[in-house]
Order: structure tokens, then sequence, then C-alpha cells
């Protein structure tokens, strides 16, 4: 499974973003503060259904906001496109597979 595009939004100290993978190794950087680790973060809870940084789904919304959302399209191992996201809204989390 391969990341091809991840939209990421009220996660953490990231608003709003849209990033697109380029095939294979893709490198992220940035300054202290800039949102390096909550894009991991993101990509990990899509990944794993949980956090790594902690057990409160409620710490990982953006300060000031009543929900997230965290999508990614991705790449399988045959060559076809899939769709996962989660949305997580004051005490309710919904996960997404392709749409159902």
């Amino acid at each position: 499974m391969e990341f091809r595009r991840v939209d990421i939004s009220r996660f953490r100290n990231i608003d709003r973003a849209e990033i697109n993978f380029a095939p294979g190794l893709n490198f992220i950087y940035g300054g202290n503060g800039s949102g390096k680790s909550s894009l991991l973060e993101a990509l990990y809870l899509l990944s794993c259904g949980r956090s790594f940084r902690t057990a409160r789904d409620a710490d990982y919304v953006k300060t000031g906001a009543a929900h997230t959302v965290v999508s990614a399209q991705l790449k399988t191992e045959a060559g076809g496109q899939q769709r996962v996201g989660m949305s997580r809204r004051v005490g309710f989390n919904e996960y997404r597979f392709n749409g159902s």
C-alpha cells in the first residue's frame, strides 16, 4: 500500500493541507512547528486506527475546532486505487474505506 494523496483538515497544528506524494521515496522537511510530525501522525492514524502520540482522540483535533478529517488516496499492490478516511467529531470517530 502506498499513499498517493492525503487531505488533512483541522488536525493538530494543520488547518488545511492537500499533499500529493510522488511514487517512491518522499522527503518531508520544514522548520519547527511546521506540521511534519502532525502529517506523520495523520498517516499513522489512517494506517493503524490510532495515534502514536496520545490515547485520547480529542487531543489531535485542532485547538478550537469541533472536528477533524483526514483522508487519503492509496495505491494498492495490485496497482488499483482505494480511498480511506477518518473523521473525529465530539465523542464520535468515523472511519471509511472506499466510501463505506
